[in-house]
């Protein structure tokens, strides 16, 4: 029985449209795996941290830098979504495009 890596697992929860191309991604893509276990540990950082230094701007400080980190992994990963769907379109396109010219010859 495989197991989902939770990394992958909250991507998909947080782009639930695009979950065919976050599979292809993560089979295919080391990077993204990568990007993947940077997301789940930054997200549970931030979830679990509950500022406990007494330095208010700190814990503030603290926050914004893993919300903006945050941000900017799940605009890496949109980048990586929408290339890749262009390529599965690509792929589909010239798959129908073989089809047809074997059914030109096959005439």
């Amino acid at each position: 029985m495989s197991t989902i890596h939770s990394g992958l697992f909250m991507i998909m929860q947080r782009f639930p449209d695009n979950m065919d191309e976050i599979r292809q991604l993560y089979l295919t893509d080391q990077s993204f795996q990568v990007i993947c276990h940077d997301y789940q540990k930054c997200t549970e950082v931030l979830a679990n941290y509950n500022g406990t230094d007494l330095d208010i701007k700190r814990n503030d400080r603290i926050q914004n830098d893993y919300q903006e980190l945050i941000a900017s992994l799940e605009a890496e990963i949109l980048e990586l979504i929408t290339a890749c769907e262009q390529k599965l379109r690509s792929d589909q396109s010239l798959q129908s495009t073989i089809k047809g010219l074997k059914n030109v010859v096959s005439d």
